[in-house]
């Protein structure tokens, strides 16, 4: 026990009070990482990327072909190939200034504006909406044809079929995701069997022994017109360019950025994997340092890299690409090395300085590796480069923070 005396006005006994000595804190029990639970395996992943593929090529040619037979069909999906390449190459440039949730609808938010958004969500609810009337219609016909083929006596009324299809396909999502794609899995890997054996059965290594390609390409008996009536089920042979994202097996996708959360939920990029160094022992961000490097009048860009050193592994390097009116001269260089020691930490400060014409891609990023390549064959060479102001030319920045 402890007695604490309490100060008490003239003329009046200071009561004694006793505390209970508080106990030695406990250690702080490890952070509980806060994540999803993963119950699909590695079949499920398989089934729902290749699942998604194969519903694509099927329901696509087939529905294609029927629409305006197999030229029509072929046009179709060279034509929906054309379309998608054009979409994977502009997702490849923006994707990267698109939130990741939100999907198809995020992207046209973000690119187009909030009435193209409008558009994509409400053909995405239709879409959705109408997938499972469609695989109730396809298992309807797939009985009545496989009965008939069969020889099953009588008609074979396929709406009750649909009903059916549709109140399995309910219950399923009634069950959840484990149920439905373990469905997907055994219904997949029929699939997937039934493609070999009717690979096997067509003999492609022999032509014209099953498959009679001549009588296949009939040209087009419904016109131009059945082009383009072939054209939207020739977009489904692509699905699986839309649906395999949902194959993935985290819950985010790995850019290679670095970034930095704090306790209300900012995040701060800090860099790329590959951009980040030591100096000194100490990581460097090399978009920290510009951070500070641009604020400077001077400085229209900046790409820090790690130049090698004997001493400290390495130092931070600054390629600065000038504003207009300045001079890459021994005086902006004092400035801007200045600047940056009065915003930076020592172990962050900018030691070596050099007025260039930043290199890029075609997009406008900066290629930091051609700029690391160049300080490497320099540091393999031993010899300094021409342009570059390095700190311990200035005396008047000795006497700061080392």
């Amino acid at each position: 026990m402890q007695n604490v005396q309490v100060a008490s006005p003239p003329g009046l006994q200071a009561p004694q009070v006793s505390l209970a000595e508080a106990p030695p804190l406990a250690a702080a029990a490890p952070a509980k990482k806060i994540a999803l639970l993963r119950v699909l395996g590695p079949g499920h992943v398989w089934a729902l990327g290749v699942g998604i593929v194969l519903v694509g090529e099927f329901m696509g040619w087939n529905f294609a072909v029927g629409k305006g037979g197999p030229v029509a069909a072929l046009t179709a999906c060279w034509l929906a190939g054309i379309l998608y390449t054009c979409v994977a190459m502009i997702d490849s440039e923006i994707t990267s200034t698109v939130a990741a949730a939100g999907g198809q609808y995020a992207q046209a938010k973000h690119i187009i504006g909030p009435l193209a958004a409008f558009n994509v969500g409400l053909y995405l609810v239709m879409a959705y909406t109408m997938l499972e009337v469609s695989n109730a219609i396809v298992t309807g016909d797939l009985i009545e044809a496989f009965m008939a083929n069969l020889g099953v006596a009588g008609t074979v009324d396929k709406r009750a079929f649909m009903v059916l299809t549709i109140v399995a396909l309910a219950f399923l999502n009634y069950r959840g995701v484990l149920a439905s794609l373990t469905m997907n899995l055994l219904i997949t890997a029929a699939a997937f069997l039934a493609i070999v054996v009717l690979f096997v059965a067509t003999q492609p290594w022999a032509p014209g022994a099953v498959l009679q390609h001549d009588a296949l390409l009939v040209g087009l008996p419904y016109g131009n017109l059945g082009i383009l009536a072939a054209m939207h089920f020739g977009l489904w042979f692509y699905l699986g360019i839309e649906g395999t994202g949902a194959a993935t097996t985290d819950r985010y996708y790995r850019t290679g950025d670095v970034a930095t959360r704090a306790a209300d939920g900012v995040i701060t990029f800090l860099g790329r994997t590959d951009d980040i160094f030591k100096s000194s022992d100490y990581k460097v961000s090399p978009f920290e340092v510009e951070s500070v490097l641009i604020e400077h009048p001077a400085v229209a860009e900046a790409a820090v890299v790690p130049a090698p050193d004997e001493t400290r592994l390495n130092v931070v390097k600054a390629y600065v690409a000038l504003a207009d009116g300045w001079a890459p001269d021994a005086d902006t260089a004092l400035a801007v090395l200045r600047h940056a020691r009065q915003g930076l930490p020592p172990y962050q400060r900018v030691r070596r300085i050099e007025f260039f014409e930043l290199p890029k891609t075609v997009s406008g990023k900066i290629r930091r590796v051609e700029l690391r390549e160049r300080e490497q064959a320099a540091a393999r060479d031993g010899v300094p480069l021409a342009d570059e102001w390095r700190d311990d030319r200035f005396p008047e920045l000795r006497g700061g923070r080392a």
